[in-house]
């Protein structure tokens, strides 16, 4: 079984397009379409 560290390391670059290494410490991960346009 993977750690939750390993499976965000896997998930993000791959659905996002965008390197492990250029993510903050702190992300915000929403499916509401309004959270998304407000905080972008």
């Amino acid at each position: 079984m993977k750690t939750k560290l390993e499976i965000c390391q896997n998930w993000l670059p791959r659905y996002t397009g965008t390197k492990i290494d250029d993510f903050a410490d702190y992300i915000l991960i929403t499916n509401f379409q309004g959270y998304v346009n407000r905080f972008a």
